[in-house]
């Protein structure tokens, strides 16, 4: 009987049957990226400064008006967001939407790793506070679990949790009940079909908490604001938004 060791086979099977970038169509090389290439990883449009101090919208032009640290965008200055500051990894285009479009909608679960992994990278980078001691993600929808078969957000949530040291907080931040899309409504209505949506099961496990809230894609900040808001209600001491993507 010939006897072949796993490692051998295993890479013989790869050379036969090789996987392609689910984006470019080239050749993966990396396991470690899973269906999309390293090249396609190392394309993705990064949000970069100046941005809003707030809410980490990317500013041009802007001056520290007076009284204020840093600076904000307009929006900011209106009204204050229920957080204590958002940042993204990059904008909602290119090669970081369609890596979501596969994570969200084409069932590739397994892309929270490098996703999480290159959202822990840039927190390393000094991105936000690294003084966070819980990490949880917006609620996803009973129907929208049921329709997808994981939770997005959480998969993210629990391994940025698990590279920081920090604690996963799962299943505290709650919706009242399913309300349309966000992606389908404007500004003025993605506000109202958040407002008083969401509730904590548990209060007391996020009193005095510096907390990371953790979303897929950031446009009007309508979702983190309102969370943020419930979150500092019930005495979180500070909540940072962090998001793969913002909108443009």
């Amino acid at each position: 009987m010939i006897t072949v060791a796993y490692g051998t086979l295993t890479d013989t099977v790869r050379f036969l049957l090789p996987s392609f970038c689910k984006l470019c169509g080239e050749k993966l090389v990396n396991e470690r990226f899973y269906c999309v290439c390293e090249s396609c990883w190392g394309k993705i449009p990064l949000v970069s400064a100046p941005y809003c101090g707030c809410c980490g919208c990317p500013l041009s032009g802007s001056v520290v008006m007076p009284g204020e640290k840093a600076l904000l965008c307009r929006e900011c200055r209106r009204q204050t967001p229920g957080y204590d500051m958002a940042r993204a990894v990059g904008f909602y285009r290119a090669q970081l939407k369609d890596i979501i479009h596969l994570y969200k909608f084409a069932g590739r679960y397994h892309l929270y790793r490098p996703l999480a992994r290159l959202m822990s990278a840039e927190l390393a980078s000094g991105l936000l506070p690294g003084d966070f001691e819980l990490v949880l993600s917006a609620p996803l929808s009973a129907h929208r679990y049921r329709e997808r078969g994981y939770d997005q957000g959480e998969l993210l949530a629990g391994e940025i949790a698990r590279l920081s040291g920090a604690v996963c907080l799962r299943g505290n931040l709650c919706k009242k009940k399913a309300r349309p899309p966000q992606s389908m409504l404007g500004r003025q209505e993605r506000m109202r079909n958040v407002r008083g949506n969401y509730y904590l099961k548990c209060p007391s496990e996020v009193k005095g908490k510096r907390l990371l809230f953790v979303d897929d894609i950031f446009t009007t900040g309508a979702t983190a604001s309102e969370c943020s808001a419930v979150l500092k209600q019930a005495g979180a001491k500070a909540v940072y938004v962090f998001t793969l993507a913002r909108g443009e």
